[in-house]
């Protein structure tokens, strides 16, 4: 696609590309479709490990609130024993989640220090992704159901 734009101008080390000057690295990487492409997939990887991340943060955050709730129930007298098994299902698979968006992190910092082809780790990033992304869908779930059994005892 490059080769098809008019490289008009070349002053010391940028190239100017249809308007838009590039540093010599960027001109490469624009000039091999695959060195883009990959550099996209992975940059895409990056912000899906980090939101996820984030979001595992979020409700790593929230489980501690609700181990207060939990915990002034039972001083309450009431039965929370069902809560508490949810609440620890949830922790644990908040940590599932945690390791998993470790693992990719690290894959990924492998992956952008090198400059050759990194198909089977790409593929275990996404894996890790997924596994993950089931980890959180699971924990949100039993939060759903602690904040439910919450209210019902309340």
């Amino acid at each position: 696609m490059i080769s098809k734009l008019k490289i008009t101008t070349a002053l010391a080390g940028l190239v100017l590309v249809a308007g838009v000057v590039l540093t010599p690295m960027t001109a490469f990487a624009q000039s091999s479709p695959n060195i883009g492409l990959r550099t996209n997939r992975i940059n895409h990887l990056k912000e899906r490990v980090e939101k996820m991340d984030k979001a595992d943060d979020q409700l790593m955050s929230l489980s501690a609130k609700l181990q207060d709730k939990i915990n002034t129930l039972a001083n309450q007298g009431k039965d929370v024993t069902s809560l508490q098994n949810l609440l620890s299902d949830m922790k644990s698979k908040l940590a599932d989640a945690s390791t998993q968006y470790e693992k990719a992190k690290g894959l990924l910092n492998t992956i952008q220090s090198a400059d050759s082809n990194f198909k089977d780790e790409i593929s275990q990033i996404r894996t890790d992704v997924k596994a993950g992304a089931q980890d959180l869908k699971a924990a949100r779930s039993d939060r759903k159901q602690i904040r439910q059994g919450l209210q019902a005892l309340r």
